[in-house]
């Protein structure tokens, strides 16, 4: 995830609203292209209007009720350079990219847990982190029972008669 901000010149002001985000798709894509290149990649743009929790945090941001926040362009990031994500494919995206890809092996919920929140928050992540690795197939056959040992195997009584 990265963040870039542009001032529209007076000529992209008069744009129309799919122009402008096209513009800034495009400026994205130059002042990034250098990580792009050789690599495919998805242009993703959600709409913060549809999750309302992010409405109302940002809200209460602005009015400086929440402090632990602060307003980067149209993103959240909390004190310690956490990013707000967004409600969508994203949360979902970033759960693969930390479960799923081949660098990480398919880490436990904690473990998973633990990464995510290194650098990205929304709410109810434990349970999404939860949910997602409990859906994971090859977590499910891989994991390590966590029951106790049986125990010594014990002799049978022997019969007096048949």
């Amino acid at each position: 995830m990265a963040f870039e901000s542009k001032k529209l010149n007076n000529a992209e002001q008069r744009y129309s609203t799919h122009e402008k985000e096209m513009t800034v798709v495009v400026h994205c894509l130059q002042q990034w292209r250098h990580y792009l290149l050789g690599s495919i990649f998805t242009v993703i743009k959600q709409v913060a209007e549809q999750d309302t929790a992010y409405g109302k945090l940002k809200q209460q941001v602005k009015e400086g009720v929440v402090r632990r926040y602060r307003i980067e362009g149209e993103f959240l990031v909390a004190k310690g350079g956490r990013w707000y994500v967004l409600a969508g494919g994203l949360r979902k995206d970033l759960l693969w990219e930390t479960h799923d890809a081949k660098w990480a092996s398919h880490p436990s919920e904690e473990r998973t847990l633990a990464l995510l929140a290194r650098s990205y928050y929304w709410p109810q992540m434990g349970e999404d982190v939860q949910a997602y690795v409990k859906s994971c197939l090859v977590f499910q056959m891989d994991k390590i029972e966590r029951k106790k040992a049986a125990g010594l195997l014990q002799p049978l009584p022997i019969p007096e008669r048949p």
